[in-house]
């Protein structure tokens, strides 16, 4: 087998080329300038955690228990509550 050498430095110029500074865009902007959030980080995980909070919200809402279902007032047998 050949024997290979890696050069650390072209690694860690390289990650350094890839690697992206992030901007405030969109929403996360907006929470950091009205004080609600610290940083990016901090915005981006109070919108993740609003959209799920909604988003089991939504869904315990649209759950359909025998409680909740509706009557048709058009059924024979309907007795109004």
């Amino acid at each position: 087998m050949k024997n290979f050498e890696f050069n650390e430095d072209d690694i860690i110029t390289t990650n350094r080329n890839f690697s992206s500074k992030r901007t405030n865009q969109g929403f996360t902007k907006y929470l950091i300038k009205w004080g609600l959030a610290k940083n990016e980080n901090q915005a981006t995980l109070y919108l993740v955690a609003f959209f799920i909070i909604n988003f089991v919200i939504i869904i315990y809402l649209n759950i359909d228990t025998p409680d909740t279902q509706t009557h048709d007032p058009l059924e024979k047998n309907y007795v109004a509550d």
